[in-house]
């Protein structure tokens, strides 16, 4: 008996061939293709900073008084070497990566590691300066919360000589992106940078514009303090008025500022010899002290502080030409 395939069957059995056929290519190239993807993917976030190691380090010399492009650098990828700084709390260090700079004529730095918005994605940054070997801490600094941006200053530093600075976070889960700024100047957390207020004589600065949080302690406790510090003091100097006496106000609460447990106190030009100091009676204390007999024209300072961190926050400041009763 003869059979005959008909024309129709072939075809659909050829079609049926092909559709299986095309169907294990397709898997075959997207095992492929996945297979790739994931090899350039693992790549790209093994990949480690050129500055992970201490020998490798950025020179950022030419930004000082600038900042770096928003978020060029990363720890991303970062491996440890060297130390970790004296007031990080990474028991690291984790993910560090370096930078050197030639110290400015000044003799002066401060360092920013900016972060949030377009600056960067890193959080809990911990910061540190070093000197040329990498291992003589000079100063140290970690965030006060996650997503601050940390500033810190050293003084006295040798103009011509190279410095290091290295950068970290808390632990790996916070790496990410930032921002690196330098001044050849420091803020008013050191004497040295002490900010003059002699402009706002008889009245008060901005709301809560001033802050200890982040701070380093510098000079002495006043006399009257109970930090058994200084703690995070920051400065201030103005031009003593006319009438030879002034009174001052570090006010907080609502929308003056968060600080509590204030410590004040006034200084010579010398920022170590003490004219007078005063500290808080209760915690949430506006503090207010005066002082007479001061010499118009000459510059004084003023130093301000807590009883310690966990009480760092905000303030406003106010001066007056005349002391109160």
């Amino acid at each position: 008996m003869l059979y005959l395939i008909h024309p129709k069957t072939e075809f659909m059995e050829n079609i049926k061939f092909e559709k299986i056929i095309s169907s294990k290519l397709n898997f075959r190239l997207k095992s492929v293709f996945m297979i790739l993807f994931s090899l350039m993917v693992n790549l790209i976030f093994s990949q480690t900073p050129v500055n992970d190691d201490f020998t490798n380090a950025i020179d950022v010399t030419t930004i000082i008084n600038s900042c770096s492009a928003d978020a060029a650098y990363t720890i991303i990828g970062a491996t440890p070497d060297k130390n970790e700084g004296s007031n990080w709390n990474n028991n690291g260090p984790k993910n560090n990566v370096w930078f050197k700079f030639t110290a400015p004529a000044t003799g002066e730095i401060n360092i920013t590691v900016d972060r949030g918005d377009s600056k960067g994605t890193q959080r809990r940054t911990q910061l540190a300066l070093w000197l040329a070997d990498g291992i003589t801490e000079i100063q140290s600094e970690r965030y006060a919360y996650d997503n601050e941006d940390v500033t810190m200053g050293a003084v006295n530093l040798t103009p011509g000589i190279i410095y290091y600075i290295s950068v970290d976070t808390q632990s790996t889960g916070y790496s990410g992106t930032f921002t690196l700024c330098l001044q050849d100047i420091v803020d008013y957390d050191f004497y040295e940078g002490a900010i003059d207020v002699t402009n706002i004589i008889n009245n008060c600065s901005a709301d809560a514009i001033y802050t200890i949080i982040g701070a380093t302690p510098d000079k002495n406790e006043g006399s009257n303090w109970n930090t058994n510090g200084p703690k995070n003091n920051v400065w201030f100097k103005f031009t003593a008025p006319a009438t030879g006496e002034i009174n001052i106000t570090i006010d907080r609460g609502d929308s003056k500022g968060t600080q509590r447990r204030t410590q004040l106190a006034l200084w010579q030009t010398d920022g170590t010899t003490e004219i007078q100091s005063e500290r808080y009676s209760y915690d949430d204390e506006d503090v207010i002290m005066g002082a007479v007999d001061l010499i118009p024209g000459q510059i004084y300072y003023i130093s301000v502080d807590t009883q310690s961190s966990g009480y760092s926050g905000t303030f406003t400041l106010c001066l007056q030409d005349t002391v109160d009763y």
